[in-house]
Formats: C-alpha cells, structure tokens, sequence
C-alpha cells in the first residue's frame, strides 16, 4: 500500500507543478521532487524480500514515470531521467513483463534517454537487444517498421557502425511480405 501512495505523490508532485505553470528550473525541481518520490518507491519495490510482493507494481512505476516525463521527452532534456528508465528496465528484466508491447516502448525510451545522454555505445546495445528480442525471440513489436527505418539511419553514425551491416543482413532475410530489402534500399 505504502508504494501505491509514494506513485500516487509522485503523480501529483507533478501535475501541482504543471498547474502551478512553472517554467525552466522550478519546473525541473519539481519534476526531480516528484522522481524522488519514484525512487523511495523503487528502492522498496527491488528489495530481494518484497519482488514477490510488490512485482507486479513495476509496471505501474513504468507508467508513472512515463507520464510523469511524457511532456519532456524531447531532445536534450531525455538525459536527465535515463537513471530512473535503467532502472525500471532492469527491473522489468527480472520479472518478465508480459505486457510485450510497452516493455518494447519503455526500452526504446531508454533508448532514447541514453542517445540524448550521447552515451551512444550504451544506446546501441539497447537498440540491439530491442531489436533481437523483437526479431528473434518474441515476435514483431507494433512499431517493427519504425525501428528498422532507425537501424538503418543510426547505422551510418560511427557509433553505431555495427548496426548498419547487420540490418543488411536481416533486411535479406526477413520475407518478402516484410519489404525490408526495399526500405533498406530506399533509405
């Protein structure tokens, strides 16, 4: 119960703060008061003892941080919430959320985080492992088509250079329905 209600003040930390209309830096403290209230809430959630207890709230801490930053995810302000998203992946990791489709956009919000954080090795794991759990072991996320289009153009980054032979080989395998090897082309 105690988690529920430290997600419950992080939500109206922030939505006092969007009323309130602050701007720049008071915005952002308010945004970090609100997050500390997720952490105390993660802290408890990824104690050995309580992950069978409160597991399933991980989901629920996902979508409370989602909306929490949803209006900030932009380029250069992503950076400042990749230690939370981490976090929540990792967890998501340990519990095998079966709702595939957000834990897909949650690691491509991490994804995201750590480009803006121009921690670019780190952000090109992430895009694999998205891309070979979606591929490979689970089936096609409902935005497949999207993340191939974004293999191909992080591909020609120096950063991301591995990427970029790899998405030839799949474009060739994957089946003609795809259209993979046309959009490869075309990009």
């Amino acid at each position: 119960m105690y988690v529920r209600a430290l997600l419950l003040k992080a939500r109206l930390v922030a939505l006092n703060g969007h009323e309130q209309l602050l701007k720049g830096e008071q915005m952002t403290t308010a945004l970090q008061n609100s997050l500390n209230y997720v952490k105390q809430a993660l802290d408890i959630i990824s104690k050995p003892e309580n992950k069978v207890k409160y597991g399933f709230l991980i989901y629920n801490t996902s979508v409370c941080v989602y909306n929490i930053i949803r209006e900030y995810i932009k380029k250069d302000w992503l950076k400042n919430y990749t230690e939370y998203v981490d976090r929540l992946e990792k967890l998501f990791d340990e519990v095998d959320e079966p709702d595939y489709n957000w834990r897909c956009r949650y690691t491509w919000l991490l994804f995201q985080c750590l480009y803006d954080a121009e921690k670019k090795p780190d952000a090109a794991k992430i895009l694999e492992k998205l891309w070979e759990t979606t591929t490979k072991k689970k089936g096609p996320c409902n935005f497949q088509e999207h993340l191939f289009r974004l293999r191909i153009h992080l591909g020609r980054e120096k950063e991301f250079s591995g990427i970029y032979s790899s998405t030839k080989k799949d474009a060739d395998a994957a089946p003609e329905d795809m259209g993979w090897k046309h959009l490869y082309v075309l990009q």
